[in-house]
């Protein structure tokens, strides 16, 4: 079990940093890149052409799915390497939701943003020192908490798998999962085309909320997808890919998520 009571950290700001990712700039929530020709999906509800792989970490012998989209190789699957280092505040930086081994099993681990950019410097020293408060932009490839010879993606990367897909700001469902995702009540079928076999699907993260991690919130379970990058909003919260259940919309670059919360991380090869 963890010991998750925080200390004095500013509670009223992480308050407002937690909520962060539903609030959103109306002048500049739309994703911006260059217009290139998207790659055709390879998968359909009747044939599926994508090209695969497979990764094997050597750090515990994890084996992963990797998918190959355009000129990018990406885990198909969330990273359950356990990175254990801790916080000034916490005896770990990734956990199992609920404290629930299961969990990790199924969803890959949370992950605080230090433990995502391996802050600890145990693999790398790119992301050495960018945790929580600090604001960290790193120019160089971050290896971060992922096997060899992948790496945490930058926001370039998350841009290019964007123009790949052709995303933009809409079309979210074409990176869902087929499964596992709420409806909300909405009358669209947005649980996912999975067109490109990313297979993103639903994750609660663990949540920074008075003075204490909360993993209560399964309103979230089944509605967000919320993967980490490299890049800083500022010193509390990092830019984050979030994908929500019932909505077209990919959230990215606009939203910021707190950096004190934990979340899945999907590794891209270098």
């Amino acid at each position: 079990m963890y010991s998750k009571m925080i200390t004095s950290m500013g509670c009223a700001t992480l308050l407002l940093s937690a909520l962060t990712f539903i609030a959103c700039d109306a002048e500049s929530n739309t994703w911006q890149a260059e217009w290139v020709e998207p790659e055709p999906p390879c998968r359909t509800s009747s044939e599926d052409n994508c090209e695969y792989g497979t990764l094997v970490d050597d750090r515990d012998g994890q084996t992963y799915k990797t998918v190959k989209i355009r000129d990018q190789w990406w885990m198909k699957e969330n990273l359950r390497f356990r990175y254990v280092e801790p916080t000034s505040t916490l005896d770990s930086s990734s956990f199992c939701y609920n404290d629930t081994l299961q969990y990790c099993e199924m969803d890959g681990r949370l992950y605080l943003w230090s433990a995502a950019m391996d802050s600890a410097g145990v693999y790398s020293d790119n992301g050495k020192g960018c945790g929580y408060a600090s604001e960290c932009n790193h120019a160089d490839v971050v290896r971060g908490v992922c096997p060899l010879g992948w790496h945490l993606p930058s926001k370039e990367d998350w841009d290019i798998l964007m123009e790949s897909t052709g995303i933009g700001s809409f079309g979210g469902e074409k990176l869902k999962a087929v499964t596992s995702w709420n409806r909300n009540g909405s009358s669209w079928n947005l649980t996912g085309t999975d067109d490109y076999s990313f297979s993103a699907y639903p994750v609660a993260p663990m949540f920074y909320l008075n003075g204490q991690y909360d993993y209560g919130r399964r309103i979230y379970y089944g509605n967000d997808a919320v993967y980490w990058s490299t890049a800083s909003k500022d010193s509390l919260n990092s830019i984050a890919l979030i994908l929500r259940s019932g909505d077209h919309h990919v959230s990215f670059g606009v939203y910021g998520f707190a950096k004190i919360n934990a979340t899945p991380v999907r590794c891209l090869k270098d």
